[in-house]
């Protein structure tokens, strides 16, 4: 189920404990003041500045005979959903020696994948110009302006919820999130292949942003 998850890896663009529910506030955040991340806002559709990016960069030495990797994510926000279709599109990717591997799909391109970003995964606004819904969970309390949407408009898993009469559908802080999301991506066999896994705010420092990576999730296919 969503967020079922035990151990792992979590990275965030703010304070990584604070993903941990109930939800209470629509709006957590902490500013580091750090940098972004230059590989980060090269991707296509990331067209703002980064800040406050939290990054992990290791080799990863391949096997003969192993053609792909893969892993499992959860990437997920307060931004949602009142930022949705907005310059505050907070990213996250995965490189394997320098390409991201971590996405989703183009609505306008059906032959092309874009990043993992509020942008690029989302119910909308009042549930209206939805982008990828089917890969997005909502979990946004009522809050002054209303922003929330049911699972009937647009389709998608997930309700908004009201903090005055019941708890958060899901056990976290984020406001949103997507669902699992498995990659497989190929690699080098028998030589050594780099791996970076980066998230950032993009345009403020403001309204954290996480990803969690399930333990032993990430696994080497040979083939």
């Amino acid at each position: 189920g969503p967020l079922n998850i035990g151990n792992g890896i979590i990275l965030g663009t703010g304070q990584v404990t604070d993903a941990q529910g109930p939800n209470e506030d629509p709006s957590t955040q902490t500013s580091f003041g750090t940098p972004g991340d230059p590989d980060l806002e090269d991707l296509p559709t990331i067209t703002n500045e980064t800040f406050d990016a939290s990054t992990l960069s290791f080799d990863l030495d391949v096997p003969s005979g192993v053609s792909n990797i893969s892993f499992r994510y959860v990437f997920g926000s307060e931004e949602y959903n009142e930022f949705t279709a907005s310059s505050f599109n907070d990213v996250f990717a995965f490189f394997v020696n320098g390409e991201n591997v971590a996405t989703v799909p183009d609505p306008d391109n059906p032959n092309n994948r874009i990043a993992a970003s509020i942008n690029n995964v989302n119910h909308g606004q009042g549930g209206t110009n939805a982008t990828n819904p089917q890969l997005f969970i909502n979990n946004d309390p009522y809050d002054g302006d209303a922003v929330t949407v049911t699972p009937q408009n647009p389709p998608g898993p997930g309700i908004g919820f009201d903090p005055s009469t019941g708890d958060e559908p899901f056990n976290t802080e984020m406001d949103g999130f997507t669902t699992t999301l498995k990659v497989t991506a190929p690699v080098n066999p028998g030589t050594t292949n780099t791996v970076k896994i980066a998230i950032a705010d993009v345009s403020d420092r403001v309204f954290s942003s996480w990803v969690l990576i399930p333990a032993n999730s990430f696994v080497v296919e040979t083939g």
